[in-house]
C-alpha cells in the first residue's frame, strides 16, 4: 500500500550502542477529527541506511509531498523508502 506524507526533516546520530542512525521525518496529511471541529497529523519517522538517506535529502525539498510504501503489521504501520 502507499500513502502521501509531508517531508519535514532529517537527522543523523549514533545510538547508545554506537550504531549510526539515519532518520527521515514526515507528517501525515492533515485529517479532520470525527467531530469535524479540528484537524490533526501524525508524526512518522523512517530509519534508513546512509546511502538512501543521503540520496533522499539531496533529491527532495522540505515540505514536499512524498508517496511512501507502507504495510500494516498487527496494530502498527511500517513505512518504507
Amino acid at each position: 500500500m502507499k500513502d502521501d506524507l509531508i517531508f519535514v526533516g532529517y537527522r543523523s546520530f549514533n545510538s547508545k550502542s554506537g550504531n549510526e542512525c539515519n532518520v527521515l521525518d514526515f507528517i501525515t496529511k492533515p485529517k479532520a477529527s470525527n467531530d469535524n471541529k479540528s484537524m490533526y497529523v501524525n508524526n512518522v519517522s523512517i530509519f534508513t541506511d546512509k546511502e538512501k538517506y543521503n540520496n533522499f535529502i539531496s533529491n527532495n525539498k522540505l515540505l514536499s509531498i512524498i508517496t511512501v510504501s507502507f504495510e500494516i503489521v498487527g496494530n502498527k504501520v511500517r513505512y518504507y523508502i
